[in-house]
């Protein structure tokens, strides 16, 4: 079965657009990309208490029942659930930021509270480093006496 549906699909002209199946399977992948810390909380909240047996091919089917939002949930609890997704340069952070402004998020706001926080602490940086400063100044001149002598 396999390798004849791999030479099937080796033939472009069967591409023809996302089956029933391939929809199912789609969720089935990022299903599978759950951190397992987290899979309890998105069972619960995509599978009805009478369902919860998530294996073999029950899973299948129960995530081919799945709504949209119910998928869209998936999505943004797998990117989430990933360590990457909290680095604004890796593409999981970046994906994270765009699903969060699509999503209605005023990541503005958040974005000019973190640059309030930045500037604060540039500011707390900068006095700290002027103490340093005067103290090593302070130093140099002891050390300039002690060697004087």
């Amino acid at each position: 079965m396999h390798h004849q549906f791999s030479e099937f699909c080796e033939n472009i002209e069967n591409a023809k657009g996302m089956t029933k199946a391939d929809i199912a399977t789609s969720r089935l992948l990022v299903y599978q990309s759950l951190p397992f810390s987290i899979r309890g909380k998105v069972n619960d909240f995509l599978f009805s208490t009478d369902s919860k047996a998530t294996h073999g091919n029950n899973l299948f089917e129960m995530l081919a029942d799945i709504s949209e939002a119910q998928f869209g949930y998936l999505v943004r609890m797998v990117v989430v659930g990933k360590s990457e997704s909290q680095r604004p340069d890796d593409i999981l952070g970046y994906s994270l930021y765009k699903i969060a402004e699509n999503a209605g998020l005023d990541v503005a706001a958040i974005e000019e509270k973190q640059a309030e926080i930045a500037e604060d602490r540039a500011r707390k940086i900068a006095l700290r480093v002027s103490d340093l400063e005067a103290k090593i100044k302070k130093l140099n001149k002891i050390l300039e006496l002690a060697e004087a002598q």
